[in-house]
């Protein structure tokens, strides 16, 4: 477990930083990069605890379309606390 607190002493709020990793597509069939279209799904964990070892869950997630020809469809792209389903 990391040891080290990002905050002020007697500051109420927290701030951490969460990175889910790089990731890079090819296209299958083709075996090139990029891609044409694609949707992605990233469910994410990360958990916050006190000095005390009380820790809290928070979960968040993303949706990445992008519709052929490379273009992010900002509609259905998005992004929020909770989980959403991987199956479509």
């Amino acid at each position: 477990m990391l040891q080290f607190v990002q905050q002020l002493p007697g500051q109420k709020l927290i701030f951490w930083l969460d990175n889910p990793a790089d990731s890079q597509f090819e296209d299958r069939l083709n075996h090139t990069k990029p891609v044409g279209s694609i949707t992605r799904v990233s469910n994410l964990v990360s958990s916050v605890c006190n000095p005390a070892r009380v820790c809290w869950k928070v979960e968040r997630f993303v949706k990445i379309v992008v519709d052929p020809g490379a273009a992010l469809n900002r509609q259905e792209s998005r992004a929020g606390y909770g989980s959403i389903a991987a199956n479509f």
